[in-house]
């Protein structure tokens, strides 16, 4: 079994694990080639081209330490889903159960119907994208993405098609001849995102690949891997510990934590109903409010709070009747208003005063101190707002139910 190094951090690098997963070593049960890119499989392991996974309690140990704990979710075929979390949460340990390269300690794993638990990574039809790229330096652009197809003894003209294809997908088709150390970071990762595509895969495994690439080249690419994994028909799992990334790209994301998801769903929900201070605070800024549950509305409850009472529809659905809960309120759900703004009668409406503003171009972030309360509201302007408040200012502001949200924890 191809060894790892940790259960949250990224083990298998180019110079030590690449050479290991290029050669189709066996060690114990598990069979690993080029950058994960598994041999064809036989006929009755053909997988459909578009695959649904799903993990059944699926768990992983290493002596004492749970890395992945009894794991039950299902990706259905055709998304592009995201596993987030901080380091040390499990997310790559779950990202190599999937590609063959770790063998689970407890559960069951299916790609479709098909129970693939203890199948080798050579018959998953699965391509893996890597952080570190692991392109052989002394093979032009064109033998790297072939690669995997000499393996499979694939020759002539389909080879050749297939690598032009696949370069062309990435728009890489104009530098086949170009070594490596020739290229650029974003360049090299769509070579390493080709290799996997030359395959044709009906699963394509993606960990944290543009953790590397500057702020602007991973924007950009973020857009390319999007499109590429939808215009294929791909189910596509993608590792990463940036926020950003995932509600960025993500059809849906799995939030773990210690080994556990904390909450699963599309990054809108999860962004604006986070369920618990971890979601709330993980997935951006966010103002963490204590309040006392006053009573139920017809659709809501009323809170006591610091800033006052302030009305919320936005619920768990273990929601105490009554006693301390934590509210999470997002800085661009606060907004400011005079006299002449409207606002919805339910609204409860905050008064304080700007102690900091920071200008950030095209948004502005403010700090108000309000009343009684100890901790100030960050409150977050957008667009030709950004420019009108200034510092000490006393401000109003409208804080509407369905942006109050009561945290389950």
């Amino acid at each position: 079994m191809l060894s790892c190094g940790g259960h949250g951090t990224h083990a298998i690098g180019f110079h030590e694990g690449f050479a290991q997963a290029c050669s189709v070593l066996e060690r114990g049960s598990v069979k690993v080639d080029t950058a994960g890119i598994s041999p064809p499989p036989t006929d009755a392991c053909m997988l459909p081209a578009m695959t649904t996974i799903r993990m059944e309690k699926l768990a992983k140990r290493y002596g004492n330490v749970e890395a992945v704990r009894g794991i039950d979710l299902t990706i259905e075929s055709g998304e592009l889903f995201f596993l987030l979390g901080p380091s040390g949460c499990g997310k790559t340990t779950l990202l190599r159960m999937l590609a063959g390269f770790l063998e689970p300690t407890g559960g069951r794993l299916f790609f479709d119907d098909r129970d693939v638990t203890q199948l080798p990574a050579n018959k998953r039809q699965a391509g893996m994208v890597f952080q570190s790229y692991a392109l052989w330096p002394h093979m032009s652009v064109k033998q790297n993405v072939g690669y995997g197809l000499d393996i499979r003894k694939v020759s002539g003209a389909d080879k050749e098609r297939r690598v032009n294809t696949a370069l062309e997908t990435v728009q890489m088709g104009h530098l086949g001849d170009r070594r490596p150390n020739e290229l650029s970071g974003g360049q090299q990762q769509r070579v390493a995102l080709a290799r996997a595509l030359v395959v044709e895969p009906s699963v394509v495994l993606l960990d944290e690949p543009l953790s590397n690439l500057d702020a602007r080249l991973r924007q950009s690419m973020r857009s390319e891997i999007r499109r590429i994994c939808k215009e294929h028909g791909l189910t596509g799992v993608y590792v990463t510990h940036d926020q950003e990334e995932a509600l960025s790209m993500a059809d849906r994301i799995a939030l773990l934590r210690e080994g556990q998801i904390q909450q699963s769903g599309t990054p809108e929900m999860l962004y604006s109903r986070p369920n618990t201070r971890f979601t709330a605070e993980f997935l951006g800024e966010t103002n963490l409010v204590d309040a006392t549950i006053h009573a139920a509305t017809g659709n809501g409850v009323e809170l006591d709070t610091p800033l006052g009472r302030l009305s919320s529809t936005a619920l768990p659905t273990d929601l105490p009747e009554a006693g301390n809960v934590t509210c999470s309120i997002r800085p661009e759900s606060l907004r400011l208003i005079d006299q002449e703004t409207s606002h919805s009668p339910a609204a409860a409406i905050v008064t304080g005063q700007v102690q900091e503003r920071m200008f950030l171009g095209e948004r502005c972030r403010l700090t108000i101190s309000c009343g009684d309360a100890a901790t100030p509201l960050h409150v977050l302007e957008i667009g030709a707002e950004a420019e009108k408040t200034r510092q000490n200012a006393n401000v109003r502001m409208a804080i509407e139910p369905e942006d109050v949200v009561v945290l389950s924890d």
